[in-house]
């Protein structure tokens, strides 16, 4: 919890994932029939960890063990297998452009290179007019300042009944929860003298109107978009 939400959370495929996914590649990689697309499926499955190593992986305790049969290390060397072999496709792609004898051969290579290329572009379509991050991420962070906000109170309802709460504790809190200190002074506290003073906003109300303040989108778009991601969600409320 020690990272603060004043951005967006995305979410990232777990290792499992990601290997399941490089294992599925390499297996495009050994059949002749799909060898020649595979750089280009590998790119749709699994994005840029396909081309180059992720965070971390260059760290020296990343590195694949030699001889070990765990999980990760199974993962970091089927990954770098991945990447090895689709620049080498792609390298394979730009000499047929370039040499081959046949000008189907070198008008197919092309084609490729030219999707290889359009597969790093994102699709954006039905999206250009929108503000904000996708339904299902702006559900996603309101859920997580729910969380937050809920578990700052909690933890500042410490039950001795004292009205003014020591600074430290409030800094102490805020790194807890992962929130901006002005949030929790905003939401719980006078501005101007560390006591409580009674809430005017619940905690779904407060999660709204951060969410208005990262997002920029007006409290009514960020309804409906929270809507549509319930809906997406399989028709959860994310109310606490």
């Amino acid at each position: 919890m020690s990272q603060g939400l004043e951005s967006f959370p995305r979410r990232d495929p777990s290792w499992a994932e990601i290997g399941e996914k490089a294992r599925s590649v390499l297996e495009l990689f050994s059949d002749r029939r799909t060898f020649e697309e595979a750089p280009l499926d590998a790119v749709r499955l699994l994005g840029l960890a396909a081309l180059r190593p992720g965070r971390f992986e260059d760290l020296p305790l990343w590195q694949p063990q030699l001889g070990s049969d765990s999980l990760m290390d199974r993962i970091l060397r089927d990954l770098y297998m991945v990447r090895g072999l689709v620049w080498a496709g792609v390298a394979r792609w730009q000499q047929k452009a370039k040499w081959d004898v046949s000008h189907e051969a070198r008008r197919g290579a092309l084609e490729r290179l030219r999707k290889f290329g359009r597969a790093l572009v994102p699709d954006t379509r039905g999206r250009r007019k929108e503000i904000g991050p996708p339904p299902e991420i702006l559900l996603l962070a309101y859920r997580q300042l729910q969380f937050r906000l809920a578990l700052a109170r909690r933890l500042l309802d410490d039950g001795r009944g004292k009205r003014r709460v020591p600074y430290p504790r409030i800094q102490q809190v805020a790194e807890e929860c992962g929130l901006n200190e002005d949030w929790i002074r905003e939401w719980l506290f006078f501005s101007d003298r560390w006591e409580r003073k009674p809430r005017t906003l619940t905690i779904e109300e407060m999660a709204r109107e951060l969410l208005h303040r990262i997002s920029g989108m007006e409290p009514g778009s960020i309804e409906t978009s929270i809507s549509r991601g319930r809906r997406d969600d399989g028709g959860g409320t994310g109310e606490s």
